[in-house]
């Protein structure tokens, strides 16, 4: 019902090349991928041209999606030195550009250091802050090609980044807060699934920022800091979910969410299972179905990435996010 405007004010779109920092290295896999007919989701484990010959710091990141039609998510990983052969190994054996893979880089603990999903912005890191990169590392795109509306074509997806070997004041990591066993019953048009998560470390974590994300049934997610008196605070409550505008959310500059050793972090996502709020397939609307987790696009997801931040110090251990 919008009006069509004026004809010849129409502007051509802008290329996709523009960044909002100043890149300093771009991150390639070998040659371009081609995903797979055999699958209607294709996970793909791309190893990128990056070698790191000191430890580096991140302080900006862009992923750059080569097809948009076909790419469904972006994740990036930090691979360790000692898990390289591994991840070699599996690349070898795979023909073609990286290795199939369905969580992570399918190698050893990796540590998320980027992200695309449809909607999100660039993110730039300020305040002598920095995510770490250890010397050795490699680093690898896992890439979801999702072809239920358009067919498989070359995709070269890149990773933009401003990094450098000096120190932060601050480093920040993202850690995901997972509910993997909900249950969506079919037909169900308010399903709500909701998980705590207790900070059972002896440290406070600082929140900076954090980005949930849901599929194609996800109508709300919330976020709540809950403190060990039984107190409440709302860090982020999103009630009309939309895949196609994911964002990355970032508290205001020392306003940072303090959750001390006690307290938990509750998720709490609704999806809407109804008739009237199917997927279509190939123009044929599917039938409601139960949905659990899942990485396919008509499975769902209930998560959120929390970065928290922490004075800069020696490089922590590998199990640094396992409690004793």
């Amino acid at each position: 019902g919008t009006p069509e405007g004026v004809a010849s004010t129409e502007l051509e779109p802008e290329a996709n090349v523009s960044n909002t920092f100043e890149v300093s290295h771009i991150g390639r896999p070998e040659a371009p991928y081609t995903p797979s007919m055999e699958y209607v989701d294709d996970y793909r484990c791309l190893p990128l041209d990056l070698t790191f010959e000191e430890d580096m710091y991140l302080r900006a990141s862009e992923v750059k999606p080569g097809v948009g039609a076909l790419v469904h998510h972006v994740l990036v990983y930090v691979i360790q030195p000692q898990f390289l052969d591994l991840m070699n190994a599996m690349d070898a054996y795979d023909p073609g550009p990286g290795y199939t893979c369905f969580g992570g880089g399918e190698v050893g603990s990796p540590s998320p250091v980027g992200a695309w999903v449809p909607g999100i912005q660039p993110i730039v890191i300020e305040n002598d802050a920095a995510i770490y990169i250890a010397k050795g590392s490699r680093v690898v795109m896992q890439v979801h090609y999702n072809l239920l509306v358009d067919s498989p074509q070359p995709d070269l997806t890149e990773w933009h980044v401003r990094m450098s070997p000096t120190p932060p004041a601050y480093l920040l990591e993202a850690l995901p807060f997972v509910h993997r066993t909900l249950e969506i019953a079919a037909g169900d048009p308010e399903s709500v699934n909701s998980k705590e998560f207790v900070n059972k470390t002896k440290d406070t974590w600082t929140v900076v920022s954090l980005g949930p994300h849901m599929h194609l049934l996800g109508v709300r997610i919330e976020v709540e800091h809950i403190t060990k008196n039984g107190d409440s605070q709302c860090l982020i409550d999103i009630p009309d979910w939309d895949f196609n505008w994911q964002q990355n959310y970032t508290f205001r500059p020392n306003e940072p969410v303090e959750v001390a050793p006690g307290d938990s972090i509750r998720l709490t996502c609704t999806y809407n299972n109804s008739v009237e709020n199917q997927p279509s397939v190939d123009g044929v609307v599917m039938e409601p179905r139960d949905v659990r987790w899942g990485d396919g696009t008509l499975d769902e997801m209930c998560l959120s990435f929390l970065t928290l931040i922490r004075p800069f110090e020696a490089p922590a251990p590998m199990c640094r996010n396992f409690s004793d």
